[in-house]
């Protein structure tokens, strides 16, 4: 296991870069449709963020404020990446989820500012189930109507899933509830499960390129 482990996590980065090429190549062919050029940028935005965290950690900086921005970019990319799949009304719902997400966040962080230092449940939640939430009406969707970037759904879904339960366990189980300090195993095993279940993510989105992306010609935007 300690071997698989070590194995992922010296490829999983390397998996995500060459994701991103993968879909900046395809974007910049197709050039016009929305949805990939978003879910594009999404990719490129996530994919640097992780770069310089890891950077960070190899410097021995604190690095924490990445994973709020990380939940920020996902959050963003993701409700204009299902919106412009999705019908007029679910695009209204989209639109009102954005800004009421965006203000809630904002004025979470206005009145407590020292969350920001910390993992904390409210900002997982607020930012998290929405897009889950997105993604089960892009599936609904495509039950009567075959839609695009399934697998990238379904993978996403499962990973979403884990890690926010991943993300909760790391703000929850805590060894001292005020400098929310984990233990070495702990954090360890959690940073484990996560890491595991993002290099499965980017095998589906390889996945997803190799058998429907990479056969795309022109697609109406």
């Amino acid at each position: 296991m300690k071997v698989l482990l070590g194995l992922v996590d010296s490829i999983w980065e390397l998996l995500m870069l060459i994701n991103v090429l993968l879909y900046l190549y395809s974007a910049y062919n197709i050039k016009k449709l929305r949805s990939l050029n978003i879910l594009t940028i999404y990719l490129a935005l996530i994919c640097t963020n992780q770069l310089v965290s890891s950077y960070l950690s190899s410097l021995g900086e604190n690095n924490l404020f990445l994973f709020h921005v990380y939940l920020i970019i996902q959050f963003v990319c993701l409700s204009f990446f299902y919106k412009s799949l999705f019908t007029e009304k679910q695009k209204h719902v989209v639109n009102i989820l954005l800004v009421v997400v965006l203000i809630t966040l904002l004025a979470y962080y206005l009145i407590w500012p020292e969350d920001f230092a910390y993992f904390n449940l409210p900002e997982i939640l607020i930012a998290t189930i929405p897009v889950l939430a997105y993604i089960m009406m892009h599936l609904y969707n495509s039950l009567s109507n075959k839609g695009d970037y399934l697998y990238f759904s379904g993978g996403l879904l499962v990973y979403l899933s884990i890690s926010s339960l991943v993300f909760l366990l790391y703000a929850l189980l805590v060894d001292d509830v005020d400098n929310k300090i984990l233990s070495k195993e702990t954090t360890s095993n959690i940073s484990d499960i996560n890491v595991v279940s993002y290099f499965l993510l980017q095998i589906v989105i390889f996945i997803e390129w190799k058998i429907n992306i990479s056969k795309w010609k022109a697609k109406k935007v």
